[in-house]
Parts: structure tokens; sequence; C-alpha cells
């Protein structure tokens, strides 16, 4: 009987664990998700940073990672138009869009930001050589559109 109500208990936990998480990404050595509200989670391997919280720890359990969750998406961006190019970047990452690009930011996965452009055109490209390796968020606006992709720096 006690073996019958733990495993039921599991079972609902896991379930509502599993109802909670609007998508997740998961690599060879660490995940990143993002919540149902919004907030960005991620576990894993850390020797590089690559679970974005400024440390090297290793996150055996699912971590919060400050950001702006504002920053993360918008939904009425056309994707398809958008043109970024080479990802990942060793130095240089260029756009083109078929609509004039207003703006493009670059954050950090701390949410902060690195580097900002205003562009006013329909190409641009932006200089990586001055950050580090990692893993980037790149904000591009194009009138009032929003839509920011990830972006590997080698």
């Amino acid at each position: 009987m006690k073996k019958t109500i733990t495993l039921l208990l599991l079972l609902l936990s896991l379930q509502t664990f599993a109802q909670c998480w609007q998508s997740i990404s998961a690599g060879d050595y660490h995940s990143l998700a993002i919540k149902n509200d919004g907030t960005l989670w991620a576990w894993g391997r850390n020797t590089s940073y690559e679970i974005g919280d400024g440390t090297y720890v290793q996150k055996n359990v699912y971590t919060y990672i400050s950001c702006y969750p504002s920053v993360l998406s918008h939904e009425n961006f056309e994707i398809n138009e958008l043109k970024i190019y080479p990802n990942p970047i060793i130095d240089v990452l260029n756009f083109s869009f078929e609509k004039e690009i207003t703006t493009v930011s670059i954050y950090n996965l701390l949410g902060q930001e690195v580097i900002t452009k205003t562009v006013n055109s329909n190409e641009i490209s932006i200089n990586f050589a001055g950050l580090t390796a990692g893993t980037y968020l790149v904000k591009i606006t194009s009138g009032n559109e929003i839509k920011t992709v990830k972006v590997i720096k080698n």
C-alpha cells in the first residue's frame, strides 16, 4: 500500500512538473528551458559558462537564470524572412531582412546588454570580436516587430 501511494505521488508530481514548461532545449551536456511564466532555467555541465549564471559550477537541478523574459520572444515577427549568418560566429554576424531593421541588441545570458546598434537598413554586420566565447541572445527590432535568437560565439 505504501509503495502504491508513493508511486502515485511521484506520477502526480511528474505530471505537474511537465505542465509548467513552455519549451526545453537539450544539449549534449546542459539544457535550457523556459517556464510558462517566461522565466529561463538551466541545468547540466557549466565548465565554460554554458548555463549563463556567471559561474563554472555544475548544476544538477534546474536553476533560475536571471534575465529579462520580455526580451526572449515576440509572436508577430516574420522569422522566415530574417537571415542571420554565420552561427556559430567567429568574429562577424550578418543580418538581412526584407523590411528595414531598426535596431539590433546583443545580450549575454545574464540579461546584460553588451552591444546595441541603431541600424535603419535592411542589412547589417556586427563585430563580435571583442566578446568572449559563449552563448548570446540577439534582439532584432524592425518597426514594431521584435525577434530574439540565440547565437554562439566561438
